[in-house]
């Protein structure tokens, strides 16, 4: 999922505190790993059987929550009975949040708040991994304090990084949440105040605050993090600064933190639960050893043992059969050692799987980071390279030739046109374009849509004459006529192309466009 997908989700709801009088649509324990800790609790529990409503109690007694909230976080036993009122707050603060931020659902009955998922996608995102949640705690605190007409006080800290305009925006806030909320004290929204400043404080590489004054240094992930500094915070949203060389030297010491497990568990976990969901159980490798089964392996590409460092990654991952596995990626069943070619095969097929996923599949949400899948090729290859390309980096998208805008070909005719590439900086080029007819066959829903686009096109040119005046007439522009492009070469260039030697014999040869019944005669 996109942060504009967030962006889109959040746009759908109307956070003004100012209306919903709500002080608890964050708290002091909302910091990004615990938010996606929690997150992550939940989904288990939803994996497993559990069943909707539910208690904060009831994930936190839940085995997965035990143990991993004393190994990752340090914590006590939470069945302990002294313990209740600090596990209360530790599960049940960020589930108010999301509940607030329309990711929960809450009802309460009685004395008793139960919870229940209202956007699953979203949840099972937040719970993937760190950068996920830190990325959807910013934009939704962002939106919260736009939609409540606080957010000018908190640019203009960020703009003007002084003691005045901290000791402004944080007494503007202290005040606001008094008139607001319940929040009744100074002292109470003080808190509040610190998780949400320094959250943003982080992502927009500023100082925030600490110790109740202006921090002296610009706020880092590893500041904010409840769980404090680990080697995983930098792992989890590694920054363009940081070198895959310098990155992968980090003592590997570390790696044998509890937390490595649980990442690593839980990204095969997720990984396992999308491929049953979305592609009906089924290996991410098609070969003979794939033919009518299911996946039953979560394999590295590249090896835990060698790259522990991208080893949590999901994009690292990929399902396969256990034939697949112990014959194929692993010859012999011998897990210490992997098949060259295997390997390759693996990294190519998941390239087309995070490909199509992040274009956007109908039905699927979109669960690769391109930006993470950058950074796995750059471990597991020994390069930089792939750090320094970014998402869409090309300078034009052309399309054509042939009947590219013929309407019944594509289910959604405005990818034709390149719907998709809306607020990108690109030249937009159509070659040699055709409608594969000479009468106008869109409705005048498309016809709109599709004018709109083609006006966005640097440059348009289209194969036919009759295509010159169906773009004139319907869609408002002059375009030019030029040859198919398979006329672009000389005959004998073709010729070069072509071993006269292992042509075919044979009767006949068709080449059939279409379905119409009366050409198959």
């Amino acid at each position: 999922m996109t942060n504009n997908l967030i962006k889109q989700f959040l746009d759908e709801h109307d956070y003004d505190v100012r209306k919903t009088h709500n002080g608890r649509w964050i708290d002091q324990k909302c910091i990004y790993d615990e938010v996606c800790f929690v997150s992550d609790c939940i989904v288990d529990y939803l994996l497993n059987g559990g069943e909707e409503p539910f208690t904060s109690p009831l994930i936190w007694h839940q085995g997965y929550s035990v143990k991993n909230v004393m190994h990752v976080f340090g914590k006590p036993d939470p069945t302990t009975d002294s313990v209740i009122d600090e596990y209360n707050k530790f599960f049940r603060q960020p589930m108010k949040m999301l509940a607030a931020a329309g990711v929960l659902k809450e009802e309460k009955k009685g004395i008793t708040i139960y919870f229940s998922v209202e956007n699953r996608d979203m949840l099972e995102h937040i719970a993937l991994r760190e950068r996920n949640a830190f990325d959807f705690m910013c934009l939704y605190i962002e939106k919260v304090l736009k939609d409540s007409g606080m957010w000018d006080s908190f640019a203009s800290f960020f703009d003007e990084q002084t003691d005045e305009q901290y000791d402004n925006v944080k007494a503007r806030f202290s005040r606001f949440c008094i008139e607001n909320t319940p929040i009744g004290t100074e002292v109470e929204a003080n808190r509040i105040f610190t998780t949400i400043l320094n959250q943003l404080a982080c992502n927009y590489h500023k100082k925030g605050t600490e110790r109740g004054k202006m921090s002296k240094k610009i706020i880092t992930l590893d500041k904010i993090a409840y769980n404090k500094p680990n080697w995983y915070d930098n792992l989890t949203g590694k920054e363009k600064n940081v070198s895959r060389r310098a990155f992968s030297e980090m003592d590997d010491s570390t790696v044998a933190d509890n937390t490595y497990d649980y990442m690593v568990a839980r990204a095969m976990r997720n990984l396992r639960d999308f491929i049953e969901r979305y592609y009906n159980d089924e290996p991410e490798v098609i070969d003979r050893y794939s033919i009518g089964q299911k996946q039953s392996a979560i394999h590295h590409i590249f090896p835990k043992s060698r790259f522990p460092h991208i080893a949590m990654y999901i994009e690292n991952l990929i399902a396969l059969t256990s034939a697949q596995h112990l014959q194929e990626a692993h010859p012999g069943g011998n897990t210490r050692e992997i098949d060259r070619d295997f390997q390759y095969t693996c990294l190519i097929c998941k390239v087309d799987r995070i490909k199509k996923n992040i274009e956007g599949e109908p039905g699927i949400p979109v669960k690769y980071s391109f930006s993470d899948f950058m950074f796995v090729l750059d471990v597991g290859l020994s390069t930089d390279y792939f750090g320094q390309l970014e998402e869409n980096d090309f300078n034009a998208i052309v399309v054509g030739s042939d009947q590219i805008w013929r309407h019944g070909f594509l289910s959604n005719i405005e990818n034709a046109y390149l719907d998709f590439t809306l607020g990108w900086n690109i030249k937009r080029i159509a070659y040699a374009a055709s409608f594969g007819l000479d009468t106008w066959q869109y409705d005048r829903k498309e016809t709109e849509k599709c004018a709109k686009l083609l006006a966005c096109f640097d440059k348009v040119s289209v194969r036919e004459t009759s295509a010159v005046r169906l773009c004139k007439q319907y869609l408002m522009r002059d375009v030019a006529c030029v040859a198919d492009p398979t006329l672009l070469l000389h005959k004998e260039e073709y010729m070069q192309l072509i071993d006269m030697e292992t042509m075919c014999e044979g009767d006949m040869f068709v080449y059939l466009l279409g379905n119409n019944d009366s050409n198959n005669d």
